[in-house]
């Protein structure tokens, strides 16, 4: 394994997707800038999200993340440039990548579709510090999954059900972020 810290090599892996399982999640707060930005910096292409991680009661689902379904490349990259049109706007979880949160098992994931991944983790056995080869997106990666579990608490105090994936039904459809107050300081 190399001792080396992570430095993206603009190989567009992470940009393009061919399986809904892979594709982002955001925040809704994020959810709406894409949607905003996508306007000036992506042709006015029509966004697409779906509810993923939420919490139920009887009539209401309040959405904590949505699933960004992008089917191909991302509408945000520019594949002359091979670079991000939105990076300082970037979702979460376009910053913490190659890292990915488990969120069903609460664990810290590799992407091993990530170029620099797959040539400098050539022993996947072999523990790792991730604070000190992803020390950006590691930090990134801590910040949400505290804030994850502060939301999760919260709304299970209030009663309410996690639920991944859920189709939203008949039930009225909130953002977390409307529900409870939030402090957004990215």
């Amino acid at each position: 394994m190399s001792n080396s810290v992570f430095k993206c090599l603009r190989c567009r892996e992470c940009c393009f997707f061919s399986n809904i399982d892979d594709c982002p999640v955001v925040y809704p707060w994020e959810k709406r800038v894409l949607e905003k930005l996508a306007l000036t910096h992506a042709g006015g292409a029509k966004l697409s999200f779906k509810p993923y991680l939420s919490f139920s009661s009887k009539d209401k689902l309040v959405v904590v993340l949505y699933k960004w379904i992008i089917e191909g490349y991302c509408p945000f990259y520019d594949r002359d440039n091979r670079a991000c049109r939105i990076y300082e706007d970037r979702p979460f979880s376009c910053k913490m990548y190659p890292l990915i949160l488990g969120l069903k098992d609460n664990t810290l994931r590799l992407s091993t579709t990530c170029k620099w991944v797959q040539e400098n983790m050539k022993e996947p056995a072999q523990p790792i510090d991730p604070s000190k080869v992803f020390p950006y997106e590691y930090d990134v990666a801590v910040k949400n999954f505290v804030r994850l579990k502060y939301i999760t608490q919260i709304m299970s105090s209030m009663g309410l059900n996690e639920v991944i994936g859920e189709e939203t039904g008949d039930k009225q459809v909130i953002d977390v972020d409307e529900y409870i107050t939030i402090e957004v300081n990215d």
